[in-house]
């Protein structure tokens, strides 16, 4: 799980991941051995927005993680950016998760790892939709696809997003630091309890994977 922590005038990204499959790639030449790639499982993604000259409630936000581990998410690794996170760290750490600092912002290692994942094939996940109001309308955004969509490499050494369009990048940093985490785990990043039930919105889109066919400029 990776937290992308914000307070005043912005949002609150989380996410879930964890390696669920390994793909065999067969050598071109017969006298390599054959590598073995992971695969990804994008579990969760959200973010939660402060209110309008308000704050996010870091207490609702531990309370969210906790209600996912009592439904039967065993997260063993909890990491999150600098800002912010020491409470975190020190709550997550208590219940038996590691904890650590993970900044996505510094080079481009966590969105490069992401866009091999997404490009061979190696990630899957369900891309949820949210309901935001526009104009007066109720609409359906995915702010996920937005955010990955809307990235750009500064300089060659950070991924930030363009500015002037409203469109932010806390979800998509919080779903690369989780993918970096469940990399560095494997197959011990996660588990879910086989009580588990899924919520039909999950089940009813899950379909949708991220696979991004379309959006090639995507970090291009």
């Amino acid at each position: 799980m990776h937290i992308d922590v914000g307070w005043k005038h912005n949002s609150l990204g989380i996410a879930i991941a964890h390696v669920s499959d390994v793909l065999i790639e067969e050598p071109k030449d017969k006298n390599d051995d054959r590598a073995e790639l992971p695969v990804v499982t994008i579990d969760l993604h959200t973010s939660f927005i402060a209110p309008v000259n308000g704050e996010i409630d870091f207490d609702t936000i531990t309370n969210f993680v906790i209600a996912l581990r009592n439904l039967g998410f065993d997260i063993r690794l909890a990491t999150l950016d600098g800002y912010n996170s020491i409470g975190f760290l020190q709550t997550f750490a208590k219940l038996g998760m590691e904890t650590k600092l993970r900044s996505v912002d510094r080079d481009t290692t966590a969105y490069e790892t992401l866009k091999e994942l997404i490009y061979g094939d190696r990630i899957k996940g369900v891309l949820y939709p949210r309901s935001v109001r526009m104009a007066g309308e109720i609409r359906q955004r995915y702010i996920l696809r937005e955010e990955l969509t809307n990235l750009v490499i500064i300089s060659d050494r950070k991924i930030n997003h363009r500015g002037g369009n409203g469109i932010g990048k806390d979800e998509s940093d919080a779903v690369a630091g989780a993918v970096q985490g469940a990399l560095e785990l494997g197959f011990s990043s996660f588990n879910v309890k086989e009580d588990v039930q899924l919520g039909r919105d999950r089940t009813a889109t899950y379909n949708n994977r991220i696979t991004f066919d379309g959006d090639r400029e995507f970090l291009m």
